[in-house]
């Protein structure tokens, strides 16, 4: 592309250079004449080849740039015979510019991708992806850079941390994956061997903002936002405080640390930060894997939740809310310093949905889509008792707070929705002590109640992290069948039953991923439910091919707004960490979450389409 763009530019100031009025000296009127010649070719030869594009003629594509040649020919030569020309004889060079342009400009739109060629705009192609160190995305774009997984990426000055070799004399590559000196550790003495992070209560309300109205204008702290400008999900979801992750820390120079997830061997399941790994009976046994057709002859095993099960609501059909498990499905990555207390982790989670019905804690007012640890003290085990779920009437331990705690809206209409007194609830009443929490891994949902996956991939910066939408409110894409059947499916949707469009989706029955039979609680194989194709990410339609050929969201805008255009989060640094204790700050990420092609819960939060989430952490380093 940036060749197209200077071939271009090259002829543009040709073109303008050559522009002239009328009365001025006669070699800029020659200059005129051969730049309206120049661009004369250059229309007909695109309108030849757009021709060609539409319907394939060789014989005819060969007529018409004959044609064009013979045109530019003429025209260069009447210029010059009229006199006045500074310079003569440049025809073939303003000739070979002009089809340079053309047949970069014919390349960049006619590039197929997924034959295996590099071409046009593509960053790579298939096997063809040496500018990607290897690792192409099926809409033929390099994958976004991830430091720690030993490949140096756009961005990076090297990779993997810790190693010298990419780095010049004197210097080592740090844990934000950029060449630092290679000096003494001074984060304390002695050296730190962990950093770890604890979600917690806000103390500040907003963390973020959107160019939309209120209440959208102010983004809540530890409220993560999801999905476009359509759906009901309520915004946002109250994530669960005290979620621990602990980190090893691989390597340290100066105020620099690499650091390391901690496996579930070495702090258990609730504090760990290890991706997802195949079962010891697979053939792959403990190798990562995302699902479980990495895995034959076993399957993908979740070693790390990232806090206690999470509540989304859905403030207009409350019955199809769900109760999220939050599975760390690769290892968790990062940097920090130590002086500055600046952090970057990448968390990539599964959020596992199901749908668990109505009000599942009778004891807590509100609405609860998980079943809730009732009575007990966060972290003392057994204190409290399961309502609701398989465990009910079990003990359980809390694992997060009921920080959330707030009047809200007494069923049936409304119910669970937040008010300050009951002229927000016609015809109910406004309650207090509402809350959500705290939920338990020792109070789980009905296993057979589970209704997909949603793959989220957080990157936790306690820097700025913002997203910006396109001329039609796209924050994001993925390639769709708008036109061509008219089904709105997007690719790899391997549903055959009518999709909103009126249509099964192209190609569904060639999509062999779960059960036909998997249409709610309880039907099909659930493990199966992970195994569909991914979506296709894209930037533009140029990306994508028929029968999906629009890349786009699923409604334009964010959060329930089709009007916002911008999403921006500012983090805070936690300070000095060579300190003993812990240290408050706040790590944000806006980022895109794609389709599950489950239908009630794409619906209802409106994915694929942005998303956005804010953190409020304690940080702290031990030796």
């Amino acid at each position: 592309m940036v060749r197209t763009l200077t071939v271009i530019m090259s002829l543009g100031v040709l073109l303008v250079a050559g522009t002239v009025q009328a009365g001025v000296a006669p070699d800029a009127l020659c200059k005129e004449k051969k730049a309206k010649a120049a661009g004369k070719k250059a229309a007909d030869l695109m309108k030849a080849f757009g021709k060609n594009i539409k319907k394939t003629d060789t014989a005819k594509l060969a007529e018409d740039v004959s044609k064009a040649q013979s045109k530019f020919t003429k025209a260069f030569t009447k210029a010059e015979g009229a006199g006045g020309c500074d310079t003569n004889g440049d025809a073939a060079a303003i000739e070979a510019k002009v089809d340079a342009a053309v047949s970069d400009l014919v390349a960049d739109l006619t590039n197929i991708c997924g034959d295996n060629a590099r071409a046009g705009i593509e960053q790579c192609d298939g096997t063809d992806a040496s500018e990607c160190q290897g690792v192409c995305l099926p809409n033929c774009t390099c994958p976004e850079p991830i430091c720690g997984n030993g490949a140096k990426e756009e961005g990076e000055a090297c990779d993997p941390p810790c190693e010298k070799g990419a780095c010049g004399d004197g210097q080592i590559c740090g844990g934000f994956c950029q060449c630092v000196a290679d000096l003494p550790c001074d984060c304390g003495s002695p050296d730190p061997t962990m950093y770890q992070f604890t979600t917690k209560a806000p103390t500040q309300a907003v963390c973020g903002t959107t160019d939309g109205g209120p209440p959208l204008d102010e983004l809540a702290c530890m409220g993560m936002y999801l999905g476009g400008g359509g759906g009901s999900m309520a915004v946002p979801n109250m994530l669960p405080d005290e979620a621990t992750v602990k980190y090893n820390v691989e390597c340290c120079q100066g105020t620099n640390l690499a650091i390391t997830p901690k496996t579930q061997a070495e702090v258990g399941k609730l504090n760990c930060g290890e991706g997802k790994r195949c079962s010891s009976t697979s053939e792959n046994a403990g190798a990562p894997c995302r699902r479980d057709r990495n895995c034959p002859g076993g399957f993908c095993e979740t070693h790390c939740f990232f806090a206690a099960p999470l509540e989304v609501f859905d403030q207009t059909t409350p019955p199809i809310s769900v109760c999220a498990d939050i599975e760390v499905i690769e290892d968790s990555l990062g940097g920090v310093d130590c002086g500055t207390g600046e952090k970057f982790t990448r968390l990539p989670i599964d959020a596992r949905l199901y749908l668990t019905g109505f009000d599942k804690s009778p004891s807590t007012p509100g609405f609860q889509a998980c079943p809730i640890c009732f009575g007990g003290t966060l972290g003392i085990p057994g204190s409290g008792i399961c309502e609701g779920g398989p465990n009910n009437g079990l003990p359980c331990t809390p694992q997060s707070t009921a920080y959330d705690v707030e009047n809200c809206c007494e069923g049936p209409a409304l119910v669970g929705t937040p008010c300050s007194d009951d002229s927000d609830c016609p015809g109910n009443s406004c309650i207090p002590g509402c809350t959500q929490y705290p939920t338990s891994h020792d109070c789980p949902p009905n296993p057979l109640t589970v209704v997909g996956v949603i793959p989220i991939s957080f990157a936790l910066t306690t820097e700025a992290s913002s997203k910006t939408a396109n001329a039609n409110g796209d924050f994001c894409g993925w390639c769709r069948d708008v036109e061509v059947e008219g089904t709105y499916c997007f690719e790899g949707d391997p549903d055959d039953m009518p999709s909103p469009g009126g249509k099964s989706c192209p190609d569904s029955a060639t999509v062999a991923c779960r059960p036909t039979t998997f249409y709610g609680p309880g039907g099909g194989d659930a493990a199966d439910m992970a195994e569909c194709s991914d979506p296709v990410p894209c930037s533009t339609d140029a990306d994508c091919s028929a029968p999906y050929e629009t890349c786009e969201q699923r409604n334009p805008g964010a959060f329930r707004d089709a009007t916002v255009r911008n999403i921006s989060y500012q983090g805070t640094r936690g300070g000095d960490l060579r300190t003993l204790g812990s240290h408050r700050g706040t790590t944000v990420s806006a980022f895109c979450v794609g389709p599950s092609f489950n239908t009630d819960a794409d619906f209802s939060g409106d994915v694929g389409g942005p998303a956005g989430v804010s953190l409020e952490v304690d940080m702290q380093l031990s030796p």
